[in-house]
């Protein structure tokens, strides 16, 4: 019956699964080695279940280092410049664009039992949720401008027996936000272009307003997870992991600069400068997992992971200072939103570990080898993608091998692969002519709906468009053991 119950458990999950997500921050895997999922016992268990560390035999130390290479490509429907709005005959048609995203992945852990078989600690630094996108193209104007985002965290963890088939985990990070991004404002969101001056929604650079924000904020997050033996060589895995926050609040609050670029009556841009505050909220998460073994070398996994995305539906950027409010701006100058339009998913996994040892958390006697397939639905409803968030249905292929190459240390190497279904996107949920109704409406911005759209972040010329992407991660680390 032990063995019915969770296999049934674990088959009902994955059935029942909603339309799950590929997480769209990179890096896709830890190190571009570790598949991430609660029963894999290696100290990257720091951050993804501290449970697994307790089940660690020897002191141990990884350095996992990862480049990733991202291809997108973003090809804008035709539209017309005086709304706005995709129209095959319209008179604006832009180039295909291609951008590269390229990251570097770092995973640095290390555990110890001080020799004991009940308790064991582990610390890590690992840095999860991070884009690098840049561009002046004028076809991705107004979606995507520029932006550099990065989470950096430090993580002591807690893993203690309660039971011989039994451990539970616990750990608290620290994380350091970074923030450096820019958006795209034009002069007809404060209504006062002459009525003789077209409103130029995507004509280049003339009449564009630019909002510059970067900040810096530190926070915490727990996370908790448990590993129990239901029988041999079957395990039962689960973890969760928090949102980023601070103590008072739930939200990253990055406090910086921030510059606002507007134009004159005569169209010649200027400069104002203040203080800038982004605040957004980075997603929790929870996993379960079964493992287990079916032939002598073969182990075979399936978790499913269940992510708040939700969360991250917008980020809002808060502008202040005497330049600032001595400039006569109007409200949605100082707060403005960009909306992301992002939900909650779930996601499977399927894992198989080639592992001719004892146990599946026994010394490496040899060659051993791993391959994790996940499906990855989008993280972004089809009518909200844009340049900023390219995401679809993808499939996403992990390959990893190590071999000891001495008593005391592992060599590894991993090659990962995520490749997108290319989406087509005919009728985007961002609408410029909301912005118009708003300002012609001349009525306050609580009883509008066009001014609330407006104010949150959806009046922007479309996103529709045919978009593809491709990522591929390169995964090599060491692992010693003392």
């Amino acid at each position: 019956m032990l063995r019915l119950g969770p296999t049934c458990l674990l088959i009902l999950l994955l059935a029942a699964a909603a339309p799950v997500q590929a997480d769209p921050f990179a890096p896709r895997f830890i190190g571009g080695l570790d598949p991430g999922i609660p029963n894999h016992v290696t100290p990257t268990g720091i951050f993804t279940n501290p449970a697994v560390i307790g089940r660690l035999r020897t002191n141990t130390g990884i350095v996992h280092f990862s480049p990733m290479f991202q291809t997108l490509g973003i090809d804008r429907a035709t539209i017309d410049s005086d709304t706005g709005l995709p129209d095959p005959q319209g008179d604006l048609v832009f180039p295909e664009v291609n951008l590269t995203h390229n990251l570097l992945d770092l995973f640095v852990g290390f555990t110890t039992n001080f020799g004991m078989d009940r308790i064991t600690l582990g610390l890590a630094f690992f840095a999860p949720h991070r884009q690098e996108l840049h561009t002046t193209h004028p076809a991705l104007r107004y979606h995507l401008r520029d932006r550099s985002i990065a989470n950096y965290f430090i993580t002591p963890a807690l893993s203690v027996k309660l039971h011989r088939k039994f451990h539970a985990g616990f750990g608290l990070s620290y994380a350091f936000s970074t923030f450096d991004v820019t958006i795209m404002r034009d002069r007809y969101l404060r209504g006062d272009l002459p009525d003789t001056m077209p409103e130029r929604f995507e004509n280049g650079d003339d009449g564009d307003e630019k909002v510059h924000v970067a900040g810096t904020d530190n926070n915490f997050g727990f996370h908790f997870g448990f590993l129990w033996l239901i029988e041999r060589d079957m395990f039962l895995g689960g973890s969760y992991r928090s949102k980023i926050r601070a103590l008072d609040y739930t939200q990253i609050k990055a406090d910086g600069d921030g510059t606002i670029t507007r134009a004159d009556d005569a169209g010649v841009l200027y400069s104002l400068t203040g203080n800038g505050k982004i605040v957004t909220t980075f997603p929790d998460t929870a996993s379960l997992g079964l493992l287990r073994r079916f032939t002598r070398d073969w182990w075979f996994d399936a978790t499913v992971t269940w992510t708040r995305w939700e969360a991250h539906k917008s980020w809002k950027y808060y502008l202040s200072g005497r330049e600032l409010a001595n400039s006569n701006l109007t409200n949605w100058d100082l707060n403005i939103t960009e909306y992301r339009g992002w939900q909650d998913t779930f996601s499977p996994q399927l894992t198989a570990f080639y592992k001719p040892a004892a146990g599946f958390s026994g010394p490496a006697t040899g060659f051993e080898a791993l391959v994790s397939l996940r499906y990855g639905p989008p993280a972004v409803p089809e009518k909200w993608v844009n340049a900023a968030v390219v995401d679809n249905h993808a499939i996403e292929l992990l390959f990893s091998v190590s071999y000891p190459i001495a008593d005391f240390l592992t060599a590894r190497l991993g090659y990962a692969l995520e490749y997108m279904i290319p989406l087509t996107v005919d009728e985007s949920g961002f609408d410029p002519s909301l912005a118009r109704a708003c300002l012609d409406s001349h009525i306050d911005v609580v009883w509008s709906e066009a001014c609330r759209a407006t104010y949150g972040g959806r009046a922007l010329p479309t996103a529709a468009g045919d978009y593809r992407k491709i990522t591929h991660q390169i995964g090599l680390g060491l692992e010693f053991k003392f």
